[in-house]
């Protein structure tokens, strides 16, 4: 089970073009960590976007999906909130993996 019904999240994983075979394979990697699911899956013009819950497994993965794949990945952050406990800002991590373009 990777998916779950809860809202939150902490990060998106963006996968530039939309590939059958690394949707496969980051479907595997979360299933196969235990803790980390996908809250959305959201199909783009140009990609698909999946939100995950765990921001620190989703650096991981870009970095796993750069050694496997042909391709480059971009990280980003974005200020989420502030903490109310910590008074520390809280950030949302974007990861994008675009796939060269002659890889089948």
């Amino acid at each position: 089970m990777i998916y779950t019904n809860s809202r939150s999240y902490e990060g998106i994983l963006q996968i530039r073009p939309n590939n059958q075979e690394v949707l496969d394979y980051v479907k595997r990697e979360i299933e196969k960590a235990g803790h980390v699911f996908i809250t959305r899956e959201i199909i783009k013009k140009f990609g698909i976007d999946l939100y995950l819950t765990n921001k620190y497994f989703l650096v991981q993965l870009g970095r796993r999906l750069k050694q496997r794949f042909p391709g480059t990945t971009t990280q980003s952050r974005t200020l989420y909130k502030t903490s109310r406990l910590t008074s520390r800002q809280v950030y949302r991590t974007t990861i994008c993996f675009r796939l060269k373009e002659n890889f089948e």
